[in-house]
């Protein structure tokens, strides 16, 4: 999980490397991924053996508003693509630790109902990284 791209997509022209998921760039939800394009979205490129780890992490990062702070407001919110890959370079080493940590409490907390604890954990990361972001 370390080489990835983001392509400007354009649905007239041939593809040589099909991108594994998109990335809106414009309005409130800039940043988020997505699985089919829009007019406003960027390819993401990666193996596509990394695909679904990309889209949680990304996804993670839309939803802890990460983004927000890459974002020009001129009249439309948007982001570059430089301005995403930054974002994401930044900020992957974080949710891959967070990662970690989740898969080690999977191990020793052997809970009956791992999906609503995942989902607990994450809240917790989500937490986490809005700290980070407003008390660097």
């Amino acid at each position: 999980m370390k080489n990835f791209r983001i392509t400007s997509y354009d649905a007239s022209a041939v593809h040589r490397n099909a991108p594994v998921f998109y990335i809106l760039s414009r309005g409130l939800s800039a940043g988020m991924p997505t699985p089919e394009p829009y007019k406003h979205s960027f390819g993401f490129l990666c193996d596509a053996n990394d695909r679904n780890e990309y889209y949680y992490y990304i996804y993670c990062l839309w939803r802890a508003d990460i983004f927000q702070e890459y974002m020009s407001f001129e009249q439309i919110p948007e982001l570059s693509p430089e301005e995403i890959y930054h974002a994401i370079e930044k900020n992957i080493r974080v949710l891959m630790e967070i990662e970690k940590c989740i898969n080690v409490c999977y191990v020793v907390g052997n809970d009956t109902n791992p999906t609503l604890s995942k989902m607990k954990i994450l809240e917790a990361a989500k937490n986490h990284l809005l700290f980070q972001k407003y008390n660097p």
